[in-house]
């Protein structure tokens, strides 16, 4: 009998162990500290930085595991100090490369901290990046004043970006000074280096990043063998007056309350990429219960014929159209480009709905076509493909569309994808992505006024690594950044993941929305393939937690979106529509933590709850949770207590 999943695995996807968590407290200062970095930093529990890490990157930007050895915290009513060291190993051009490094951590009641290291290669290192980062968050700073120092120690007022900066804002920095609350300011001064602040929400990440060594200086670089390199980053809180009393509440219900509708929810697709054609085919039954809008597949003039007829046989099995992505060259004659594509499309009786134009050098990092060519390119496209809306944007990140928008005129949509582990990959960090996204939406509608905006497709793992060689190899399956296959995909962790997504896509008025695939690395449902580590849950019929989402994604689709107050509205994400005469709420809890959520006016509610009680039972269940698909009536009136990443469906 095989064994049954662990509670790990049916909330993450793994059994790897998550770093310990440890509250640090001076006064009205607190941080947590987690495998040696510093996280939510706070000032009479305001957060006044997001984090503040020491980080090696290796050559293709991906992120080296620190070894820590020596850990030492030391809590007293003054403060706290840690200390340890660390060090990096791995393979290096022409071979195995390591540094050592020591760190040590102080802050004090009287509103100051202090995060030095000091790291020495024990080889010739090669790196894109080695130092201390800084996180600032987003809520009340982006958008806000900060005051700067440059290295040369001028001074000079400026706001963090509202829309999101597809440059560098701040450059040649020593220090940034921000409001925390009003009366209080929160001054960080970075030693050791020149440091520069990049928009993180380019790639979703919620915070503003303060990082050292330019990016203007080539890289990779090497640190010599032997060389020590020391970089220090202090924090110092000013208040303007007395500091009030601090209360420190206890977590509080989130109220939501449901109001008249407002546009429509996003058509729901999947990814169909050539390689995962067969294991689609394979789970036909599976892919009619989730009824997408659109299969997303991908055309170039050497895609195989009989690829694009599957996929029409597919599309026309589910009553769903095609959205095709075509990477093209931009050449002289981008007429002539578009005659293979047009020819396969036709020969294939492809149902076209959509196609996307991407240059394709935006793929590996490269620069886009100018605005002439892309010009000449849609109007090509126009005459190619008649009827069809033409999409322009990019196949990977928001970052690529940011810095290459396409031409305003001439295209029917915009498009670009996510992923919320390019940077980092802990549980709270991709959580954290989620923050982000409005801000994201918001700013891809200010550049490009399309009349329309697609998200292509997007899910925890990395689909496409412009920046480098390709996403990182996760053989373990383990938190790895940049990895393609991310366990957490195929846990409730990844439904709630999506479910939060979805609420962020709706409210910012996304048309259609390709979270995953059905099978694969992406995938909702288990196949050869989809899962580094197989074990229990990845059993062949098998669905994963995210397959229920989508499955009421699907039968949200298109329908009236209605408005959905939420108080404070942090831990738990939501979005509602109507159906027929019922009205619907998804509820997502997006935390590690239950949360007791109080629904006004809905005396009569009845709630089916996506838990860790009933992963394994919904993992065979096609079309439903395998209970009542009605729900059951809310113990408590209109309260409902969601378990850790739980997901509801609730009829109002």
């Amino acid at each position: 009998m095989p064994a049954l999943p662990s509670p790990a695995v049916l909330m993450f996807g793994t059994d790897a162990p998550v770093p310990e968590r440890r509250s640090l407290t001076a006064g009205p200062l607190s941080a947590v500290l987690e495998g040696g970095q510093l996280r939510a930093i706070c000032w009479q529990g305001h957060e006044a930085m997001r984090g503040i890490a020491f980080l090696v990157r290796d050559a293709n930007w991906g992120t080296y595991e620190a070894q820590l050895t020596g850990v030492r915290v030391v809590q007293t009513a003054e403060g706290f100090e840690v200390s340890y060291a660390g060090t990096c190993e791995g393979p290096g051009a022409r071979r195995p490369q390591a540094l050592t490094f020591t760190a040590r951590i102080v802050g004090q009641a009287r509103g100051t901290l202090a995060f030095e290291v000091h790291l020495t290669p024990q080889t010739d290192f090669v790196t894109n990046r080695a130092g201390l980062v800084v996180l600032h968050p987003l809520d009340g700073v982006a958008g806000e004043p900060v005051m700067l120092t440059h290295t040369d120690g001028r001074t000079e007022a400026a706001r963090f970006p509202k829309h999101v900066s597809g440059s560098q804002p701040f450059f040649d920095l020593r220090a940034l000074a921000h409001e925390v609350r009003p009366g209080v300011t929160c001054t960080c001064t970075m030693e050791g280096e020149a440091f520069e602040t990049e928009d993180q929400r380019n790639w979703t990440d919620a915070s503003f990043k303060t990082y050292g060594r330019p990016l203007a200086k080539p890289f990779p670089f090497t640190l010599p063998a032997g060389q020590l390199v020391s970089q220090a980053v202090r924090l110092s809180f000013a208040a303007a007056g007395p500091s009030p009393h601090l209360v420190v509440e206890g977590p509080a219900a989130e109220t939501f309350q449901l109001g008249p509708p407002a546009g429509r929810l996003p058509a729901l697709a999947l990814a169909v990429a050539p390689d995962e054609l067969a294991a689609t085919e394979a789970h036909g039954e599976a892919l009619r219960a989730l009824r997408p809008a659109w299969l997303v597949g991908r055309c170039e003039a050497q895609t195989d014929p009989a690829y694009l007829r599957a996929l029409a046989r597919l599309a026309h099995e589910v009553n769903a159209q095609v959205w095709l992505e075509a990477p093209v060259v931009c050449g002289s004659d981008v007429a002539h480009e578009l005659a293979p594509l047009a020819a396969l499309v036709a020969e294939a009786g492809l149902p076209l709905g959509a196609l996307t134009l991407t240059p394709r050098a935006l793929l590996r990092g490269g620069p886009g076509a100018d605005t002439a060519t892309q010009a000449a390119l849609f109007a090509a496209a126009r005459r190619a493909f008649p009827g069809v809306r033409l999409g322009g944007g990019v196949m990977t990140h928001f970052t690529e569309l940011n810095r290459h928008p396409p031409p305003r005129d001439g295209i029917d949509f915009v498009t670009h994808t996510t992923c919320p582990i390019v940077h980092a990959a802990d549980d709270e960090s991709v959580m954290q992505t989620l923050q982000a996204l409005p801000w994201v939406f918001a700013s891809a509608w200010q550049l490009t006024n399309a009349p329309a905006y697609f998200i292509g497709p997007s899910a925890i793992g990395l689909r496409l690594h412009p920046a480098g060689a390709g996403p990182a190899p996760n053989p373990r399956g383990l938190r790895v950044p940049m990895a393609s296959s991310d366990p957490r995909q195929r846990g409730l962790f990844g439904a709630a993941y999506y479910a939060g997504y979805a609420a962020q896509a709706a409210r910012a008025g996304i048309e259609v929305l390709t979270l995953g695939a059905l099978t694969g690395p992406p995938g909702v449902v288990a196949s050869p393939g989809s899962c580094a580590v197989p074990g229990p849950m990845h059993a062949p019929a098998c669905v994963y937690p995210a397959f229920h989402v989508l499955r009421w994604l699907a039968e949200a689709q298109g329908r009236p979106r209605l408005g959905c107050s939420a108080h404070p509205g942090t831990a738990v994400d939501a979005f509602a529509f109507a159906a027929d005469a019922q009205r619907v709420l998804i509820l997502a809890n997006v935390t590690e933590r239950p949360q007791l959520v109080h629904l006004l006016a809905a005396p009569h509610a009845r709630a089916q709850v996506l838990a860790s009680d009933n992963v394994r039972e919904a993992a065979h269940a096609l079309h439903g949770l395998g209970g009542a698909e009605e729900g059951n009536a809310l113990e408590d009136g209109e309260r409902l207590l969601l378990p850790p990443y739980a997901v509801a469906r609730v009829v109002v």
